[in-house]
């Protein structure tokens, strides 16, 4: 099943399904969001939670096992979708705790299409998302998707989200070195659209190391987001690398991976922000 947007469907459940992503990618996103920076059972207790761009929703379940009430999976992806409601219907997830639907994460309109205004606005106490704003060609598109999760975030309300590490345009080189080995993206080329960096990656089979598909990611400096965010009625209270659970198996992980995932060359960068005001439309 391949998505409107070029990622093969299967394929992302199993790579989001590796143990390398819940216990990188996700195991920051769930610290980042607990009000006491624990990734404990009860880190997100009680919380509701709007996850953006989630994709086959692989994060949903381990949201709920840390405890929120309530998770709601928004993807513009109508595979993505199909994929989400399947795998979390296949492990027998809760559907009273979870929804999945199909919107445009950089729309207002669109996303109250799935979540009326007179109900979500101003709703959710987090929001997550994982590689959303890599996918923003503008700086623009980036201010309209920080005004949508703003719209349906509460005053106070913590927005974490992963993107591409800012240092990957002035360290290119060392990248791609270092995720050339066993990592599941290889970086082909760094390029400009305008003044936009942007990188094209490989998306891998873990196995054969074959190319699945490619895909272009806009790749946003730490004064973009900072300064988009303060437009948009946040304060930015955090943005740094991956940290990888202390408990995670490296034995299998070659020195490059390793690095990448306890280093200072993260692949991947989480900025973390509060809500302080509601955004100028």
């Amino acid at each position: 099943m391949v998505s409107e947007g070029g990622f093969d469907a299967n394929y992302y459940v199993v790579l989001k399904s590796d143990p390398l992503f819940y216990n990188c990618h996700e195991y920051t996103i769930i610290k980042s969001l607990s009000n006491d920076g624990s990734y404990s059972g009860t880190a997100l207790d009680g919380m509701k939670i709007l996850n953006l761009a989630c994709g086959p929703a692989t994060e949903i379940p381990h949201f709920l096992e840390k405890g929120a009430s309530l998770v709601v999976g928004l993807d513009v992806d109508a595979n993505m979708v199909n994929n989400a409601k399947y795998y979390l219907s296949s492990i027998g997830s809760d559907s009273s705790k979870y929804s999945i639907y199909k919107a445009d994460c950089f729309s207002i309109d669109s996303i109250s299409q799935a979540l009326p205004l007179d109900i979500y606005s101003d709703y959710f106490d987090a929001v997550a998302d994982f590689w959303l704003i890599c996918n923003a060609s503008s700086i623009t598109q980036l201010e309209s998707g920080f005004k949508a999760t703003n719209k349906f975030l509460k005053i106070g309300g913590i927005y974490s989200f992963v993107t591409v590490n800012p240092k990957e345009i002035q360290e290119f080189s060392k990248f791609q070195e270092l995720m050339s080995v066993d990592w599941y993206t290889n970086l082909k080329r760094l390029f400009y659209d305008g003044e936009i960096a942007k990188i094209e990656y490989a998306f891998m089979d873990m196995k054969t190391r074959q190319e699945k598909f490619v895909f272009n990611a806009t790749v946003w400096t730490l004064d973009d987001v900072k300064n988009a965010l303060e437009r948009c009625g946040f304060e930015l209270v955090g943005a740094k690398g991956y940290e990888t659970n202390p408990n995670f198996d490296f034995s299998n992980k070659s020195q490059q991976s390793r690095e990448l995932m306890t280093g200072e060359y993260t692949p991947g960068f989480c900025f973390k922000a509060r809500k302080i005001a509601n955004a100028e439309n």
